[in-house]
């Protein structure tokens, strides 16, 4: 039942690849399925299709950090902050960029 679920979402949220929210609801099922490389690939293609789709930029930055890739993660980060100063996140990511050291 679960892989016939899972298989009918997948195909749901392909259909909808031309979408920022198809691709990013793609990579983070990936996150879920410990898919690591194909959710980087979903978060870049939701990003090349809406650049200011911050919650993939977020998403994409967490999963680098997860990864030990540190420097990419700080970029998307800053990049969110840049691009969306009065977003929720935007003090969150300050507040964590001035505790590490990275203003």
């Amino acid at each position: 039942m679960f892989q016939k679920a899972l298989q009918e979402y997948t195909g749901a949220m392909q259909y909808s690849g031309d979408f920022a929210f198809g691709r990013y609801n793609l990579a983070n099922l990936c996150v879920a399925l410990n898919r690591p490389e194909e959710a980087v690939q979903n978060y870049e293609a939701a990003l090349k299709i809406d650049d200011l789709f911050y919650p993939a930029k977020v998403n994409l930055a967490m999963l680098y950090s997860s990864r030990g890739e540190n420097d990419k993660a700080v970029r998307m980060f800053r990049d969110v902050v840049s691009k969306h100063p009065n977003s929720m996140m935007s003090p969150i990511l300050s507040a964590c960029f001035s505790l590490n050291g990275k203003t």
